[in-house]
């Protein structure tokens, strides 16, 4: 009986932990809009047959045929970045093994693709990284090998 009720207990607290989104009724206003805002601050608008889809806000969501009411979207995680600071990065040997990061370097503004942490840390440009490849749009890729010198 008593492992029952912490059973209960527990899937209690996890319910009340889960992401309930605060939902937004469309009122006539917004949706007889004729211009809204370029700020991207995305929503969730669901129509009255029940079909969701994601808008850049809340006045385009409304404005939008059939849009009764609308919700922010779910979180998403914070990326752990990943200081430089203090690696040594004079004669390292790194590892070949492939895992992406993407770095911010100093003085550019386009993030760079690493083939892993090590890697990014062993270039005195690099500031952080982020697990990950940099999206392809805003990349510039650099890869270092090891090589044998004579």
């Amino acid at each position: 009986m008593r492992a029952t009720k912490i059973v209960l207990l527990l899937a209690l607290v996890g319910f009340s932990m889960a992401y309930r989104p605060i939902i937004t009724q469309c009122t006539p206003e917004q949706k007889e809009a004729k211009f809204c805002p370029m700020i991207y601050s995305p929503v969730i608008g669901v129509t009255e047959s029940g079909e969701a889809a994601e808008y850049p806000n809340a006045c385009m969501a409304c404005a939008a045929e059939g849009v009764v009411y609308h919700y922010p979207p779910e979180p998403k995680p914070a990326v752990q970045s990943t200081s430089c600071e203090g690696f040594p990065r004079e004669s390292v040997l790194c590892s070949m093994i492939y895992q992406p990061v993407c770095a911010t370097v100093k003085g550019s503004s386009v993030p760079v693709t690493y083939s892993n942490g090590c890697m990014a840390c062993s270039d005195e440009k690099v500031i952080s990284y982020t697990q990950g490849a940099c999206e392809e749009k805003t990349v510039a890729t650099k890869r270092r090998f090891l090589t044998k010198r004579k």
